[in-house]
């Protein structure tokens, strides 16, 4: 289309003709699940890193590759939630809806 053939002439980041500038607000999670084949302790990864006290925002977690019916738990300040592992869309991820948070 035309809008791709004209990106090389369009666009003005940092002064320079074609080139542009994409803004990301979160971290780009993982592709796929990491086998901690060596014991390593992976770390997790969770999404977003911020949320609203009043609760209701889904966290994703990956990392380390869960399985379906893994006990999945999440501690918000002192409330503990019980989480899931999405494993009909992305098996390597699990979700923790957040509760009401009184800081």
């Amino acid at each position: 289309t035309t809008a791709v053939r004209d990106l090389v002439s369009r666009g003005w980041g940092n002064n320079m003709t074609g080139r542009h500038i994409f803004r990301i607000d979160e971290n780009i999670l993982p592709g796929s699940c990491n086998k901690d084949i060596a014991g390593a302790n992976l770390n997790l990864v969770f999404a977003p890193e911020s949320a609203n006290m009043l609760g209701g925002t889904a966290i994703n977690i990956t990392g380390p590759c869960f399985l379906p019916g893994m006990k999945i738990k999440c501690r918000f300040d002192t409330e503990g939630v019980d989480g899931y592992v999405d494993a009909t869309l992305f098996p390597n991820r699990a979700v923790c809806v957040m509760p009401f948070v009184m800081a």
